[in-house]
């Protein structure tokens, strides 16, 4: 049973603290990839400063998390300044002076902040503007302008 994500090379790990007193037995490349994990690096850099590939680093950091040595760091991103620009931009083009307000509302709306929008609820939040253009056929060229600048490293 494979209990991390397919793209687990991308993801950065951080050591935890077991909650009992158990004994771990731990083969070599476990100890020497729990030795070099920290918070900030992604799991292929750490492959790379310590010269493990890429399948026994996966079946290591496997382990690691199963024994509960270490956990996956949830790193929060947002959508850019330049993204929520071009949101405006477009959707002034498809509706007009109007649009500012809508995307306020709609973000509003949403619970958030226009500066604290995870990356995951850009598709949620471009569907819901969208739904605030009238005419078909706008909203239509709005969804495809969009969708073809959203950013792909949704989570």
């Amino acid at each position: 049973m494979d209990i991390l994500p397919k793209d687990v090379m991308n993801i950065c790990f951080r050591k935890a603290i077991r909650k009992d007193n158990d004994s771990v037995s731990m083969d070599g490349e476990m100890i020497r990839l729990l030795f070099a994990i920290d918070e900030i690096k992604t799991l292929s850099r750490i492959g790379e400063e310590i010269g493990m590939n890429a399948p026994v680093l996966t079946e290591s950091i496997s382990k690691l998390v199963r024994v509960g040595l270490v956990e996956p760091v949830l790193k929060k991103t947002y959508l850019s300044n330049a993204f929520l620009n071009d949101l405006s931009v477009n959707l002034t083009h498809a509706i007009g002076p109007m649009a500012e307000f809508l995307i306020e509302d709609t973000i509003s709306e949403m619970g958030l902040a226009i500066n604290t929008i995870p990356l995951q609820r850009a598709p949620e939040l471009l569907n819901m503007i969208a739904e605030g253009i009238p005419d078909d056929q706008t909203r239509a060229n709005f969804k495809k302008k969009m969708i073809g600048i959203m950013p792909k490293e949704r989570i």
